[in-house]
């Protein structure tokens, strides 16, 4: 069967944007990591979805492979690779449909990676005093705010003094409960591990999110429910700027 190919364009361009208020060098090399590394590209993005009802039971799970090449335009390609739920392999009915959701499949959330520069002016960061030893590395710990379209997220991150590569973020969104259409939120927690490889590879290779939500659309009613999301990214690969 011909698989189909769906396209986006990865931005080119990085906006300048000073250093964050409350933050310094080490958090500046931290910038200058993420704008190195700034055209890896996962190749295969794993995910696997868990929502579990208000006892803790396991209510659905589900889980979606794909993969992303580059074309010789240029254009970043997703396929889909396969897809199951509750064990049933779904991967043609997605398919389908699976143009609907390809928005879903980017790196691009600001919360994602908050030393972006052209993301700084939503940051207030600062050291919070706090540092650990993993392995030969000396990890530092810094308090952050960010504000991005879904609200304001509070959390830490932990920097290699030496390197000044990001080695983990974890954050809360703030201001919640919040309706979401007809759905209630009421938590949203994410962690990100950056993986450090040859110099100078950089990139997330671990993105997981804990939702705590009140569900009112079809077919639910009042459903409370508890979302794991993990993501795991693997297979990267340099994008070729045309």
């Amino acid at each position: 069967m011909r698989r189909r190919l769906f396209i986006f364009q990865f931005p080119l361009l990085l906006l300048h944007s000073s250093a964050p208020a409350g933050a310094d060098a080490l958090w500046d090399r931290a910038i200058g990591v993420a704008t190195a590394n700034r055209d890896l590209v996962p190749g295969k993005w794993v995910e696997r979805r868990e929502s579990f009802d208000v006892k803790g039971e396991p209510h659905l799970t589900s889980s979606t492979t794909v993969g992303f090449t580059q074309s010789v335009t240029g254009d970043i390609h997703i396929n889909l690779l396969a897809a199951e739920s509750n064990g049933t392999d779904i991967t043609e009915d997605m398919r389908s449909k699976f143009d609907e959701q390809i928005a879903h499949f980017t790196l691009q959330n600001p919360e994602y990676n908050p030393f972006h520069p052209s993301h700084q002016g939503q940051i207030k960061a600062e050291q919070d005093g706090r540092s650990r030893v993993v392995g030969a590395q000396v990890l530092v710990a810094y308090t952050y705010r960010q504000t991005t379209d879904e609200g304001q997220w509070r959390g830490t991150t932990w920097i290699d003094e030496v390197t000044g590569r990001p080695s983990e973020l974890s954050v809360r969104l703030r201001g919640l409960p919040k309706m979401i259409g007809e759905d209630e939120r009421h938590e949203l927690i994410l962690n990100v591990t950056f993986y450090s490889g040859p110099e100078p590879m950089w990139y997330p290779s671990r993105i997981v999110t804990l939702e705590r939500a009140t569900l009112n659309t079809f077919p639910h009613t009042a459903f409370y429910t508890t979302i794991e999301t993990s993501i795991r990214l693997t297979e990267y690969w340099k994008i070729e700027f045309h």
